[in-house]
């Protein structure tokens, strides 16, 4: 098994250091910190979240109950929530590998059919063992129970079903479609139009504001946003998007639903409508069908939110005594084959 002396004699400085550096202690230089933590990486090395958090107890000259346990909270339609679509797939995987490597076990914990009131949800994780909750939700959940958040640490990745402010990692949407705007102009289109489908949302709003931003910047070479709270295969749909369309002309169309496009393709002959480029706001699932656009990185968005969760409990032990946090991440462009 991997120690800290191992990492210290391999970077060739104190045991000490080490500790500080893996803990993230702002005393120690960023760059070494980082040479250091590679390192650990390089070695294998992983913590002990017991001994992690009765070190930091005795520095800080308390006693309190320790756990190594972490639940996500499924609240959707699906049992397992992995299996909602690869999105899912992947942050859920992403959590629970990261989780894994920290010394932490991630339980899911499906709640949909129970519907269950705080009083049940709380005996649940209380019978579970649970310390510290991952949860991800959509704008629409707004009625499930809230939680005594002085027993839980908890951060939520997008949006959250709960009233309390929780701690929150997501996707930078606001900058995301600049991103896009400007790397279509970049690839010479003269007037690009936004489409947004679906419900309303957070996401939605920032992505709305983002390209508005970008209408007052380049008014030449932005259309009016369409926006419609229904998906494309919805009845109506076409129609309405072929009339914004032909009205507006855009030579590309960006969307946050990659999905269009394959409406888009059954009106490749027309004249108006067969010419244009499309850039998705979030293609990674559909890299291999080679559509461009902004490419949210799962990953990191995920790995993050196990850490700023961890950090939580061996700093502050609950939520309710952490600071309100968003932290966002950014995406990058992926260059398909639906863009010059």
């Amino acid at each position: 098994m991997v120690t800290l002396k191992d990492i210290a004699q391999t970077c060739d400085c104190g045991v000490s250091t080490v500790s500080y550096a893996l803990r993230r202690d702002p005393k120690i230089p960023a760059s070494t910190a980082e040479r250091i933590r590679s390192t650990a990486q390089q070695l294998g090395y992983r913590q002990d979240p017991l001994m992690r958090q009765l070190m930091r107890q005795v520095r800080l000259g308390k006693a309190r109950d320790i756990g190594q346990a972490l639940a996500f909270l499924n609240f959707s339609d699906v049992p397992i929530w992995s299996k909602r679509g690869e999105r899912a797939r992947r942050v859920f995987e992403a959590l629970r590998l990261h989780a894994e490597k920290q010394g932490y076990h991630l339980d899911e914990i499906w709640l949909k059919p129970q519907r269950p009131s705080p009083v049940s949800l709380r005996r649940i994780l209380k019978t579970r063992g649970i310390r510290g909750i991952l949860v991800s939700g959509s704008a629409h959940q707004k009625k499930w129970p809230d939680l005594n958040w002085n027993e839980w640490g908890a951060v939520s990745i997008d949006h959250h079903p709960f009233s309390h402010a929780l701690p929150r990692v997501m996707h930078d949407h606001f900058e995301g479609i600049q991103l896009c705007f400007e790397q279509l102009q970049q690839r010479g289109y003269q007037k690009i139009g936004l489409a947004l489908s679906g419900p309303d949302s957070i996401a939605k709003e920032r992505w709305q504001a983002g390209y508005l931003l970008c209408r007052e910047r380049w008014p030449q070479r932005s259309a009016p946003v369409f926006i419609t709270p229904d998906w494309y295969w919805a009845e109506g749909f076409d129609k309405s998007y072929l009339n914004w369309h032909t009205t507006q002309r855009p030579d590309v169309v960006i969307s946050n639903d990659a999905n269009l496009y394959s409406l888009l393709k059954t009106w490749k002959d027309d004249k108006i409508l067969g010419a244009h480029g499309f850039a998705a706001l979030d293609c990674a699932p559909h890299i291999p069908t080679g559509i461009s656009g902004i490419e949210q990185h799962y990953e990191p968005m995920a790995q993050l939110a196990v850490d700023v969760l961890i950090d939580q409990l061996e700093r502050y032990q609950c939520v309710a005594r952490a600071p309100s946090s968003l932290q966002l991440v950014p995406g990058s462009w992926h260059q398909g084959t639906t863009t010059r």
